[in-house]
């Protein structure tokens, strides 16, 4: 094993910078403000609201617009009942504002494209856009749907399997399961019950090792979490079980999170390599956010996978997605999350603007792989919508 060094680190603070928040928060209000502003005035302008029931509106929006960062000041403060409440309706509430708004310029811009290939062969200008207030209560009632089966589907995890051949193994040494989770967001609004749900998952699948790419917790980790930390416990795999932090680690404070992970069983690897001879080598990457929190593994990534014992089969765990091409080939499998696969349709789109591997499995450079899961919990809205959660079985066999 390749410690991490902690030479020259600076104290961790626990929390960004005032600067950083400050930056955040603005941009927050700035983005989910203004698409409230655009949704009011397209409800009041469709059905031609005014007096109270415009005024009702704006009352709504205004309680709604604040209630995510109110979450984690409840919850900071230790008022968990109404932190929960919060939650559940400021995050549905925030689900159903993005379908909303991706809907209506869906049907927008449909109906403008339909109108301008229309015109062109001589129609009437206007002739192929929904009429108001038609357009909105289709968009409604569509949203609504919509958020009803993302809810159900966000709560059932499936098990995604995978085949990774390797020459490094032979036919006697039989066949390496690897489980990863990621993502699983533990807190407010995903607790027990899923963590029972994944548990039994796993022990149906047996696998020889289980990994978690990160975001194992989210929020400030004052709810209850004794009973989850038992059940990931009881998963015992013969050659165990390990962690990298994500950056929910660090949101929900570095120290407590990693508290959380070794009560569940886990082994962090921050910046650190472990091997098992003749099985398996394993590193492990510290997620970038630590540089905000000043506590961040900043072993150089190249320096870590050169100094990684050889192995029949060589693992890197990374929350995020990002691959470095001096490291490819120098491990067999990148595995990470973070992406959630968009989570909400059409988010997607926007995450594989930022991430080149946003989702599934890919080839890379010099015979390296990397797989980006899909996650098993949720961020934000307790919604998934064309982004089924899971975990991942790799089965690591004998090159054919």
């Amino acid at each position: 094993m390749k410690p991490a060094s902690s030479d020259h680190m600076p104290a961790p603070s626990g929390a960004p910078s005032f600067g950083a928040v400050i930056v955040f928060l603005s941009l927050f209000f700035l983005v989910y403000g203004g698409v409230h502003v655009f949704l009011y005035l397209r409800v009041a302008n469709a059905f031609a609201m005014a007096g109270p029931a415009a005024t009702g509106i704006i009352l709504l929006m205004v309680l709604m617009v604040p209630m995510p960062v109110a979450v984690r000041f409840l919850e900071r403060s230790g008022f968990e009942a109404a932190a929960r409440l919060a939650a559940v309706s400021g995050y549905v509430w925030m689900g159903a504002v993005f379908l909303l708004f991706s809907f209506l310029i869906v049907l927008d811009m449909t109906g403008f494209m339909l109108d301008l290939a229309y015109s062109y062969a001589g129609g009437e200008i206007g002739a192929c856009v929904l009429p108001e207030p038609s357009a909105t209560v289709y968009a409604f009632l569509i949203t609504a749907a919509s958020l009803l089966y993302g809810m159900v589907r966000a709560s059932r995890v499936r098990v995604r399997r995978l085949t990774i051949e390797t020459s490094g193994r032979s036919v006697s040494d039989g066949i390496l399961t690897i489980c990863q989770i990621s993502d699983l967001h533990l807190g407010i609004l995903v607790g027990e019950k899923m963590v029972r749900r994944i548990v039994t998952l796993i022990r149906a699948e047996n696998p020889d090792i289980v990994v978690c790419t990160g975001d194992l917790v989210d929020g400030e980790i004052r709810i209850h979490l004794e009973k989850p930390a038992e059940l990931l416990a009881s998963v015992t795999p013969r050659y165990g079980k390990y962690l990298v932090p994500g950056n929910h680690e660090y949101f929900a404070g570095i120290a407590k999170a990693m508290r959380f992970a070794a009560a569940s069983g886990f082994r962090v690897l921050r910046g650190e390599t472990i091997s098992i001879p003749g099985v398996i080598s394993i590193a492990g990457v510290d997620d970038p956010t630590g540089r905000l929190y000043g506590w961040y593994e900043n072993i150089p990534e190249d320096d870590l996978l050169g100094g990684m014992p050889r192995a029949p089969f060589s693992l890197l765990l990374k929350h995020q997605p990002d691959v470095r091409d001096s490291a490819c080939g120098h491990f067999d499998l990148q595995l990470s999350g973070h992406t959630h696969g968009g989570q909400i349709f059409p988010f997607g789109f926007l995450t594989r603007i930022r991430y080149r591997y946003n989702v599934g499995l890919f080839a890379l450079p010099r015979g390296s792989q990397i797989y980006v899961s899909r996650g098993a919990g949720t961020w934000g809205p307790p919604v998934r919508l064309g982004s089924p959660p899971e975990i991942t079985v790799i089965r690591v066999v004998p090159e054919r």
